[in-house]
């Protein structure tokens, strides 16, 4: 991930604002995705000798809740990695290795049915009502992380699809016609396609898994070693 996630500690104080038992279904579906979001944070930042520690800036990401509590186990999320391409550090887009496919994934939101202006130039025109401005053409970014996902695949044999998504779950992308080889999600199409990505029930697969590892081999992390915790 971008940076090392966090400690038990945080974990603990993240989870204190369950002062009562659940007192309704929709109370205890929010302590259930609670839990998974800390336990997915403790897998992700921890190993038998080594453990990192993340801003807290995380536990508070919307976006990156959203893709680790609403979609299946079997999806591996990648949540803004840095590559280390010649020795530099690159930041990706998010990427989500499912057990068919990978998918790069450019996250567009700004206000709730906020329109972006599509264009092969490097910026685009974001409308919020009658107020404008430009922003950075997301495909810029989002192309750099395939072309990153697909050379660390070439480099180590690994045949997995690779797919760009731009996504607008509250926006509407105004386009002609969706470049070639990216899907446009917006409000219109969102619902769609998250169902589809939600009724999948393929499991883990070797080759997912493979595919997830030379990702991270090619990550930039920072850890410490469990010796280094335990001495101070």
């Amino acid at each position: 991930m971008e940076e090392a996630f966090s400690s038990d500690s945080v974990e603990n104080q993240e989870l204190l604002r369950f002062t009562t038992l659940p007192q309704t279904a929709e109370d205890l579906k929010i302590l259930f995705l609670e839990n998974v979001f800390d336990l997915q944070m403790k897998w992700a930042t921890s190993t038998l000798f080594e453990f990192s520690q993340a801003d807290r800036k995380y536990y508070h990401d919307e976006a990156l809740r959203y893709f680790i509590q609403r979609f299946p186990d079997t999806c591996l999320v990648m949540y803004k990695p840095v590559f280390m391409i010649n020795k530099a550090p690159v930041e990706g887009d998010i990427i989500i290795v499912t057990p068919t496919e990978t998918l790069c994934i450019c996250l567009i939101e700004t206000y709730k049915s906020a329109v972006f202006q599509y264009s092969k130039e490097n910026f685009w025109t974001e409308l919020r009502g009658r107020d404008q401005k430009k922003i950075l053409n997301p495909l810029i970014g989002l192309n750099r992380t395939e072309q990153i996902v697909r050379s660390i695949y070439r480099t180590h044999d690994i045949e997995h699809n690779v797919k760009k998504i731009l996504l607008s779950r509250n926006g509407y992308i105004d386009y002609a016609a969706e470049p070639y080889q990216v899907e446009f999600v917006d409000a219109r199409k969102y619902e769609e396609w998250f169902y589809e990505l939600r009724k999948s029930k393929a499991p883990l697969k070797f080759k997912q898994m493979k595919a997830a590892q030379v990702l991270l081999e090619h990550s930039q992390s920072i850890y410490f070693d469990r010796e280094f915790e335990a001495g101070e």
